[in-house]
């Protein structure tokens, strides 16, 4: 009832992790009902953050930008918030808003001070991205937690976690 219509600027969803445009059909009509124009990303099923999938969405959101002649809204859901802001970033001309649902972005790194943690400021200032930082004493309890799943990503020297990105684990 009392949510406003919108100006019918176009809005470009972004599934979750191993979900797929289906899980938005919801969030597609409700906009759509207060006069957006909805597109999804149409790539299937999000399987994870792959450069396949992030350079496809920038295009359709390139697209959309060129054919609406309007900026583009992104509403990611988990996984699909990070799509979201890694469009945004790619092509911030395009770009209206960004809305993450669910999406936690956190990144670790080996403490405060240490040379990643300058590095990773330096991306968050530079790309203008949102993300919490989460200091650690060290590579190694970081590196448990985001195999864990308890932070999403991390900053860190290669050497320090060559050896779970070969295994596939990272």
């Amino acid at each position: 009832h009392g949510t406003p219509h919108g100006d019918g600027h176009p809005v470009l969803l972004v599934p979750g992790f191993t979900a797929s445009d289906a899980t938005l059909v919801g969030l597609s009509a409700f906009l759509r009902s207060r006069g957006y124009h909805v597109e999804t990303w149409g790539l299937g099923q999000n399987t994870g953050f792959k450069l396949k999938f992030s350079h496809a969405l920038e295009q359709k959101l390139r697209f959309m930008h060129h054919r609406h002649r309007r900026k583009v809204s992104l509403v990611g859901w988990s996984l699909g918030g990070v799509f979201a802001l890694y469009g945004a970033h790619q092509a911030p001309e395009c770009v209206r808003c960004v809305i993450t649902l669910g999406s936690p972005v956190s990144v670790d790194t080996a403490g405060n001070g240490s040379s990643n943690h300058l590095a990773l400021e330096l991306l968050m200032r530079q790309a203008k991205l949102p993300l919490l930082h989460v200091p650690y004493k060290g590579s190694g309890p970081a590196i448990t937690d985001v195999l864990g799943s308890q932070v999403e990503s991390m900053m860190d020297q290669l050497t320090a976690s060559i050896e779970h990105i070969r295994g596939g684990r990272m």
